[in-house]
């Protein structure tokens, strides 16, 4: 009677350790996502960044060579 009332509590163990991996596991897993989507969001704005950065410099070549002149020096 002892052994068949251990057994029962090592398969509850056991399957109380499952259920606590498979809810890390999916922890870990939204976490992953979550910093993706970060990650994703601050690429955009280094990208936005660089689009306007890149906007001012055509400006400013467009002026220099077919203007003739530089719209920072006067």
């Amino acid at each position: 009677m002892y052994k068949l009332i251990l057994e029962k509590d090592e398969s509850n163990t056991i399957v109380i350790a499952i259920i606590i991996g498979i809810y890390k596991a999916i922890q870990g897993f939204k976490n992953y996502v979550n910093r993706n989507k970060e990650m994703e969001k601050k690429i955009d704005i280094i990208l936005d960044k660089l689009e306007k950065i890149l906007h001012v410099f055509l400006i400013y070549v467009i002026l220099h060579f077919y203007v003739g002149h530089s719209p920072i020096s006067k």
